[in-house]
């Protein structure tokens, strides 16, 4: 896995920014991400499934948290965010940074903010990243520390940045008065997510006893949760208008014994799933979490 992290220097054309009022930038920020790849490394958009409907994405789009509000200063504002590429998408980490920089606006609602400076950072989960710039060495990825596998806990909590919207029984799982979800089900998106982008990194955790890790939190439910539920739209290039969407957001506290604490292996793959996000559209941004460890 390696993350692409990036901050755009905006200054708005007109009075207002593009990012006003804006709840939620992941699918503004990927479909820009997209249009770049497209235009300027077509094979890579097209390796990466990029207009394939139903494909799952070996990347995702790490936006700012929903509800981040950018703050002017000296009339120009800062865009953070990051892409994250799993599998065999790393290989393509350097173009796709080099497309990152010939970013030049960002169009929202009809306003328009331009574009004139872009930072990059190449990370990883376990290393440090470091600052690139085209004319730059790469940095190799070879090189990079490698993931470690994390010890049993008792307590976690998973504080979710973006919307989640989760399925089951094939309806949305996203509705007014749904109870949080429970840590198995968290665990087994998660899983199918990261079986799916990057089988080989599962692997490290499938050759321990799975079954048994997973029948181990099968009774575990949120102790406590700040969960609401919030709505947003964006626009489309190839919708007359803006899509509506829901999903919830909040913490979820995760509490066993010393006796029967979490296993080691499901904590792990909870840590590696904050690069690749759980749920639906993730390559949108949605269902980016942190994961903090005892009760903050």
């Amino acid at each position: 896995m390696i993350l692409i992290g990036a901050r755009l220097t905006l200054t708005p054309v007109g009075v207002r920014s593009a990012l006003d009022g804006v709840d939620f930038l992941g699918g503004v920020i990927h479909g820009a991400v997209e249009n770049l790849l497209r235009m300027r490394v077509p094979e890579i958009a097209t390796a990466l499934g990029i207009g394939t409907p139903n494909h799952i994405k070996p990347y995702a789009i790490l936006p700012p948290p929903f509800g981040w509000a950018a703050e002017p200063r000296g009339g120009e504002l800062a865009l953070p965010f990051g892409v994250a590429l799993h599998g065999t998408a790393v290989r393509h980490a350097e173009a796709i940074s080099l497309a990152l920089t010939d970013w030049r606006e960002v169009r929202l609602a009809g306003r328009v903010d331009r574009v004139h400076a872009v930072a990059l950072s190449i990370g990883h989960p376990s290393g440090l990243s470091a600052q690139w710039s085209p004319g730059q060495p790469f940095p190799d990825t070879s090189s990079l520390a490698p993931l470690t596998t994390l010890p049993a806990r008792n307590a976690l909590v998973l504080r979710f940045l973006t919307p989640l919207v989760l399925t089951g029984s094939g309806r949305p799982a996203a509705t007014a008065h749904e109870r949080p979800p429970d840590l198995l089900r968290i665990v087994r998106a998660l899983r199918r997510r990261i079986e799916s982008a990057n089988p080989a990194l599962f692997c490290r955790l499938a050759d321990s006893d799975w079954t048994s890790h997973e029948e181990a939190i099968r009774p575990l439910e949120a102790s406590s949760a700040r969960w609401q539920e919030v709505s947003w739209r964006y626009g489309s290039r190839t919708k007359n208008a803006p899509i509506s969407f829901r999903g919830h957001l909040g913490s979820l506290h995760f509490q066993t014994s010393d006796t029967a604490p979490i296993p080691g292996p499901i904590h792990t793959l909870l840590q590696w799933g904050t690069w690749f996000g759980v749920g639906q559209r993730t390559a949108l941004g949605q269902g980016m979490y942190i994961v903090q460890e005892g009760n903050p």
